[in-house]
């Protein structure tokens, strides 16, 4: 049996601390993003990176907390499997290289045209920013049909709207016309929300990196399911 003195015991003591503390500061755990141990930000769960389910009203703070995210730990290939992907349906509306449709922007060069802060703000909160050609109306006939539409232009006799879905355009006599209001975006507000931090830190690092035909234009596919195990008893 082996015995210790209680100097021995001390210096052990004190070395394993030192090593825990030297071993912690030399790798950080940058999925801690609320512990502000990058950058010396805030810990008020109001102006973080929150969980799934869960995201503030728009502050400055939690724009720069989810770019150093995106940064450290953000990964643009598993962001463009995740823009791809059927569950979160970005290519229904946006265009990436080949694929996507019509009803939003175009992304192909988003990096390029929006600063990493606007593309935080247009996935965070969609209605914030909305480019007027963008903007969602609900138009209501004199026969009681109503859509949602892009408005283009009117004339004294007419207006002229688009369809988000087909992208054609319809021209109705302003007589026929009952109501016309602006209701925001097709984005959905909860999108972002749905999705973990690390998923979060993946679309922004994605976005943010494409600025053109290339590789990673490339590696956005869509995929219309995931794989469903079945099961079922053979009989004999």
């Amino acid at each position: 049996m082996l015995r210790w003195s209680a100097a021995a015991l001390l210096v052990l003591a004190t070395g394993l601390a030192i090593w825990g503390l030297t071993s912690r500061s030399s790798h950080p755990d940058f999925s801690q993003v609320t512990k502000g141990n990058r950058s010396g930000s805030s810990n008020d769960p109001a102006t973080t990176c929150l969980p799934p389910g869960t995201i503030a009203e728009y502050s400055p703070l939690l724009v720069k907390e989810a770019l150093e995210d995106a940064h450290w730990r953000g990964n643009a290939r598993r962001g463009a499997a995740i823009f791809g992907s059927a569950h979160f349906a970005c290519l229904s509306c946006h265009k990436v290289g080949q694929h996507g449709g019509e009803a939003g922007p175009e992304l192909t060069n988003v990096g390029q045209r929006l600063a990493p802060s606007q593309i935080v703000e247009s996935l965070y909160w969609p209605r914030r920013e909305v480019r007027p050609e963008y903007r969602v109306w609900m138009a209501q006939t004199t026969t009681g049909q109503s859509v949602q539409v892009f408005f283009k232009q009117k004339t004294a006799y007419e207006v002229e709207f688009r369809d988000p879905a087909r992208g054609t355009t319809t021209v109705l006599p302003r007589s026929e016309l009952e109501e016309l209001r602006e209701v925001g975006t097709l984005m959905p507000e909860g999108l972002v929300a749905a999705m973990s931090p690390t998923q979060r830190a993946d679309v922004v690092r994605f976005l943010s990196e494409l600025k053109g035909p290339g590789p990673l234009v490339d590696l956005v596919q869509p995929t219309s399911h995931e794989a469903v195990a079945w099961s079922y008893a053979k009989p004999p």
